[in-house]
């Protein structure tokens, strides 16, 4: 459990394994949210691709106060690597109360030291303007660097700007 730095209240990260979880998260989600993270499908449909997961892919739950706020997870991971891509979104209840920052650099941080990730990617679609702006300010806290945008990024006529993050030891 970690406490946030800017109030009393605390978060912690749950691996998604069970439907209630997913069923209360979406539940919660406003139309962004499901756009966003490609959340637009079934709950039947959702289930097989986040509570069965491959390799590859990863997914949590925040909980803030005990209460669901938002999902990571973690795509192209390669163990090999020791790369991955992040992704996450707080539901519109958290969202402007300053716990991005804490739960990203929480989030990394636990992805360092729990599997040895090395180099932590964000792809943020240039339409995000959100996302964009967030990453853009806060981008020194958050220890991640721009380093470009990408044009079709994922072949379906969207850009991306690419942060990254890569640790030393």
């Amino acid at each position: 459990m970690v406490k946030n730095a800017s109030d009393t209240q605390s978060f912690k990260f749950i691996p998604l394994t069970k439907e209630n979880y997913l069923k209360d998260l979406l539940d919660k989600a406003d139309e962004a949210f499901k756009n966003y993270l490609g959340f637009n499908k079934s709950i039947e449909v959702l289930s097989k691709k986040l509570l069965i997961p491959d390799e590859r892919h990863k997914y949590w739950l925040i909980q803030i106060d005990g209460e669901c706020a938002g999902i990571l997870y973690i795509y192209d991971y390669k163990e090999e690597y020791k790369k991955c891509s992040l992704g996450y979104g707080l539901l519109p209840k958290f969202r402007g109360k300053s716990y991005s920052t804490n739960i990203t650099n929480s989030f990394c941080d636990f992805l360092h030291k729990e599997y040895d990730i090395i180099r932590i990617q964000v792809d943020i679609e240039v339409a995000n303007l959100r996302c964009l702006g967030f990453f853009t300010s806060h981008s020194d806290e958050l220890g991640f660097k721009y380093e470009g945008t990408a044009d079709n990024y994922w072949g379906c006529g969207k850009s991306v700007k690419i942060f990254s993050k890569c640790y030393t030891d």
